[in-house]
């Protein structure tokens, strides 16, 4: 695995957390996957997990474990990354509005030398597992599986992800989106912004200018997509 991360956006988001200096973690059970951070829907437990209890006292204790890595699941917010190194056509699609879209590329090292208590972030890149199985090991109650893992319907999209507690030390802003904020130095963070090959030149002008007038020593990390497209006859 390169350590080399790629985050897929609008450049209206974008800017708006260059103007705040924080970086935007989003709850982990809002996110696109509705499995996120979810135990595998069992019945009940076997006899492994719950010491040979019968049927409803391994029912009772299911739902009771359910219940509590479900409300700590509901802390976590996360920042997620794509590590494969290739513009993608479905990512560019898919996570921005092709027409003001950008990617921001930078490093695992620079993204956690660049946020404030970089301590409080934990982070791997996630494990794609078939639909029917919802951890990587023989714990269901490990919290860093639910996390860090993902099925395999997503596994396109080679994602690498920073999570952070939200009773640690930072609080939500708002409490109707519940976004975790964290300050960022974005000089530190930054290595390019790649622009949408959809975007049209006005946008491209408009979003340059808005960089040099905000931080202007991105300016020159600007660059243009490698992805060509076909001019209409």
């Amino acid at each position: 695995m390169t350590d080399m991360l790629s985050r897929y956006m609008n450049s209206y988001a974008f800017i708006s957390q260059l103007i705040q200096k924080e970086i935007y973690f989003s709850p982990l059970v809002y996110l696109d996957d509705p499995t996120e951070g979810q135990l595998k829907n069992f019945s009940f437990f076997d006899k492994i997990v719950f010491g040979g209890k019968n049927k409803n006292q391994s029912e009772k204790e299911r739902e009771l474990i359910k219940n509590e890595i479900s409300s700590e699941v509901h802390k976590y917010h996360v920042s997620c990354w794509t590590v494969n190194p290739i513009e993608d056509y479905s990512l560019w699609s898919i996570y921005t509005d092709k027409l003001t879209g950008i990617i921001v590329t930078t490093t695992i090292e620079k993204f956690l030398s660049s946020v404030v208590s970089p301590d409080k972030i934990i982070n791997n890149q996630i494990h794609y597992l078939p639909n029917n199985k919802r951890s990587t090991n023989n714990s269901y109650t490990d919290i860093n599986d639910r996390i860090f893992s993902k099925t395999n319907y997503y596994s396109y999209e080679d994602e690498y992800r920073f999570a952070i507690k939200n009773d640690t030390v930072f609080n939500d802003k708002n409490e109707l989106i519940k976004y975790v904020t964290i300050p960022t130095d974005f000089s530190r963070l930054v290595i390019n912004i790649i622009l949408s090959p959809f975007m049209s030149a006005a946008n491209k002008t408009y979003f340059r200018d808005t960089i040099n007038r905000l931080r202007p020593e991105l300016s020159n990390r600007i660059i243009d997509s490698k992805i060509k497209l076909k001019k209409a006859v």
